[in-house]
């Protein structure tokens, strides 16, 4: 039988320990759903039960493994989702400013916001084999876009590794790294193999499976192997090209879609040749995106987002 002292030190250690546990949950360290498996990190956004979180500018659109590996909200699932584990989308904003010379000084006016292009990040299974030019590169990023949607996530070792490999001022080049030119997909003029055929990216807006209106994007970050299984692509595109009057889009899906391309340089409109392609059998690859983030993306193209983070409740809400 146990001694008044030993029993009066246990007491004390749990009174300890029930108080470090509560302490932690109030900072937000500890929730309830660290008792949830997540094989492979953890999202840091608001998911109902963090009393802290990092606050994400995206709108997903997730498959429910996806959301299992990385313990995302129930809300982000939509099993429309096609040809990809998971969708990111959010408008690219930043400042501008005028300026002139006056009385021999450079005068500038103060910073004006602004929301233009438009982002899109997809995570990818490695196994779908997504055509391209280069399939050998697993790491490149174009004129320094380290910020990327991955950034949400707890790392793990996988992602660690690519984290290491965004410093690249004081380190090696990654196996498989090139020059910001010679991404994966596209070949740009001022590679040695343009006049060669290509693969390029674009974005369309469609109805049953008949192309109505379509934009150009360019790859602007892939990081191979991302995490285990999955390639994340990122890619830019400008706004107002997809919901331009004239075309029939309202009500329209959206598609991110990948075909081969001519030597010659062509307008998006050659090249997605809208009326004339359907969706997805008549693209190298497709990722259909589902109503509720398609109507994000319409949008956003119309630039009538201008509270961005509404924008991303209101995708969440007309999903469920």
């Amino acid at each position: 039988m146990r001694n008044p002292t030993e029993i009066c030190i246990a007491a004390l250690r749990l009174v300890v320990l029930v108080g470090a546990l509560a302490a932690a949950t109030a900072n937000g360290a500890v929730a309830q759903d660290t008792l949830k498996p997540c094989t492979d990190g953890r999202y840091e956004g608001a998911d109902g039960v963090r009393k802290r979180w990092v606050h994400d500018e995206y709108v997903w659109a997730v498959t429910r493994d996806f959301a299992r590996r990385f313990c995302m909200p129930e809300a982000f699932i939509d099993e429309e989702l096609q040809g990809a584990e998971a969708v990111a989308f959010r408008i690219k904003s930043g400042t501008r400013r005028m300026c002139e010379i006056r009385d021999g000084q450079e005068t500038c006016s103060t910073p004006v916001a602004y929301r233009g292009a438009l982002r899109f990040e997809v995570y990818l299974k490695r196994e779908a084999k997504v055509p391209a030019a280069r399939p050998d590169v697993e790491f490149a990023i174009r004129f320094d876009e380290h910020q990327h949607s991955g950034h949400m996530f707890s790392s793990n070792r996988q992602r660690s590794i690519n984290l290491e490999r965004e410093r690249l001022g004081a380190a090696e080049p990654p196996p498989g790294y090139v020059s910001h030119w010679a991404l994966p997909y596209t070949q740009h003029s001022a590679d040695r193999n343009f006049g060669k055929s290509s693969w390029s990216w674009g974005v369309v807006a469609f109805k049953g499976d008949r192309v109505v209106s379509a934009t150009g994007v360019l790859d602007a970050l892939f990081l191979g192997n991302w995490s285990d299984g999955i390639d994340l692509l990122a890619l830019d595109g400008t706004s107002g090209h997809l919901t331009q009057p004239g075309r029939d889009w309202q009500g329209a899906r959206v598609a991110i879609v990948l075909q081969q391309t001519s030597p010659r340089p062509r307008t998006p409109s050659e090249d997605l040749s809208i009326g004339q392609k359907k969706v997805p059998d008549g693209f190298a690859y497709a990722v259909v995106l589902p109503p509720a983030i398609s109507r994000a993306i319409t949008s956003a193209d119309q630039g009538l987002s201008p509270d961005w983070d509404a924008a991303i409740r209101a995708t969440i809400t007309n999903r469920k």
